[in-house]
């Protein structure tokens, strides 16, 4: 008679309280995936950018044989290559390049066209890449809260010509 004495409703409140505590807890832990998702979704946006970028404006030539700085395939391939947590095309790469901060841009990569001739592009001009991705929660219950989101990314290099 040393254990305790149950009332007769007090098991069916216990799994009461149960039922009401579980969807908020799940709630929590698919809400800090769907989170942990977005950063990861995020950093890949920031990291193809910069290393679009980056391959932009390393010296030597690509592997088609064209100056790296105006090989717009090899461009948004790098980037897109990088992106493993996003799902990128090549119309999801803007690159342009331009003489410095506040100046007009001197050229662009169309996607599917070919870059800017390499006479056009200077010693000291710089490349920039941005990147843009949808982020949309695979969770719909979450997605009506945190809605969908547009990343996006640019980093800006100076092109060294040999």
């Amino acid at each position: 008679m040393f254990g305790t004495l149950r009332a007769k409703g007090e098991r069916g409140a216990t799994l009461v309280e149960f039922a009401m505590a579980v969807p908020v807890f799940l709630l929590l832990v698919f809400g800090l995936i769907e989170f942990s998702r977005l950063m990861s979704a995020h950093s890949a946006v920031e990291t193809a950018a910069r290393e679009s970028a980056r391959y932009g404006s390393a010296t030597g030539l690509s592997p088609n044989g064209l100056p790296r700085y105006v090989d717009c395939g090899a461009i948004r391939q790098a980037g897109i290559r990088t992106a493993v947590a996003v799902h990128l095309e090549d119309k999801d790469l803007e690159i342009w390049y331009d003489r410095g901060p506040g100046t007009d841009s001197t050229g662009a990569c169309p996607v599917g066209a070919a870059g800017p001739a390499p006479e056009l592009i200077e010693g000291g001009d710089r490349i920039a890449v941005t990147v843009t991705a949808k982020f949309n929660s695979v969770i719909p219950l979450i997605g009506q809260f945190i809605g969908d989101h547009t990343i996006t990314a640019t980093d800006m290099r100076t092109i060294v010509k040999e």
